[in-house]
């Protein structure tokens, strides 16, 4: 029999991805009263026959106890492996030391990268990890997002149309495309069609009301037409930007799924979100095989307290292995640059690059990618 031992920490993806490896017939959990909280999270994603073994965190005599009976159980045909990275370093210690005299049993440590060593051989090998499953492992996936899968060329002609628009007047476009704090942004939330005018008649006329969205946008008499899935969320409050920028990000090698709109329940009482007043909010997640990567848009940075925000919600829902990457199309100021990298939040400016933007992103991307977080 496949029997698979896993010491379970606050951080619940090494657990899981090593179960997922290993596809073993049976799992002896080890938690301690501290993280049966994250016990119940893996009983409830991994569909494996498991025995659940409580151990105190720090009692020497208690660690060694339940270590040897456990190494003792296990009889000389089983595939034994453990999955020592969890947990405190007393059980990583007292574990290896109870399991090592076993000829049958192979022991592994996994680190941000999903880079497991074995520490039987000494060798090390990258594992395949579901990434969107560790949302669910800490316990906040999204409550609402838009996966870039559901836009289609009709949605890339309107982000088009759009920035003709911005070219033909950036100020009146903006004044009216803008709502994130205007008295009409109640409005395009909880109405299907609506219209906004500016006092010399410019306006932006829109109608959510079926499945193919529909937007007019009228300045200084010159008419645009958007007619695409998502042409209302595309043209107010930079959603252009956002869906450039993830359409940019999906030609990345390493992006396996790009979620947009991406809303997280409050931690504190996640019953009570309301998804028409987000209040944690990531514009764009791309997840890659190894980790998620959380982007956050700007057409300009106006405010430095964004940035502060950006890092608030990238450690409270991203954990520790998720990169995170702040891009404006305006440059960014120096000052803004050094409070991002402080924050261990990559930048990017599209007026700061050159003419090959994507493989100037993405060679940073690339570099950023397997650095292990702090």
């Amino acid at each position: 029999m496949k029997v698979h031992v896993t010491l379970i920490g606050r951080q619940t993806a090494p657990a899981y991805n090593c179960i997922m490896h290993f596809n073993p017939d049976k799992v002896f959990y080890i938690y301690s009263p501290e993280t049966r909280g994250e016990l119940s999270v893996l009983q409830s994603l991994v569909s494996i026959p498991y025995e659940a073994i409580e151990v105190s965190a720090s009692d020497l005599s208690d660690i060694r106890t339940k270590a040897f009976e456990l190494s003792g159980r296990l009889v000389s045909e089983d595939e034994v492996t453990v999955n020592l990275q969890g947990g405190t370093k007393h059980w990583s210690l007292i574990f290896y030391s109870a399991f090592s005299q076993m000829t049958n049993c192979s022991m592994y440590l996994i680190d941000q990268n999903n880079i497991m060593s074995n520490l039987n051989n000494l060798e090390n090998h990258v594992i395949d990890s579901d990434v969107f499953s560790y949302f669910y492992l800490t316990g906040n996936p999204p409550q609402g997002y838009t996966d870039f899968a559901e836009y289609d060329e009709e949605d890339l002609k309107s982000m088009k149309i759009i920035s003709n628009a911005r070219r033909h007047d950036i100020q009146k476009f903006n004044a009216l495309a803008a709502l994130l704090k205007d008295k009409w942004a109640e409005k395009l939330r909880t109405s299907k069609h609506g219209i906004f005018k500016a006092d010399d008649y410019s306006y932006i006329k829109w109608d959510k009301s079926d499945t193919v969205q529909t937007v007019e946008i009228v300045l200084d008499g010159k008419k645009f037409y958007l007619s695409s899935p998502h042409a209302v969320s595309l043209t107010f409050n930079s959603g252009w930007f956002e869906y450039k920028v993830a359409r940019m990000l999906s030609h990345w090698c390493h992006a396996e799924k790009i979620l947009l709109n991406c809303v997280f329940p409050p931690k504190t009482n996640p019953s009570e979100i309301d998804l028409r007043y987000p209040k944690n909010e990531v514009d764009i997640i791309v997840f890659t095989n190894k980790k998620a990567l959380f982007v956050e848009c700007k057409t300009k940075l106006h405010n430095s307290t964004d940035i502060d925000k950006f890092r608030t919600v990238v450690r409270n829902y991203g954990g520790q292995s998720s990169k995170a990457l702040f891009i404006t199309d305006r440059p960014m100021l120096p000052l803004q640059k050094e409070k991002c990298s402080e924050s261990a939040i990559i930048t990017f400016s599209m007026k700061d690059s050159g003419p090959n933007k994507e493989q100037e992103l993405f060679r940073i991307l690339n570099a950023e990618l397997s650095v292990i977080n702090k």
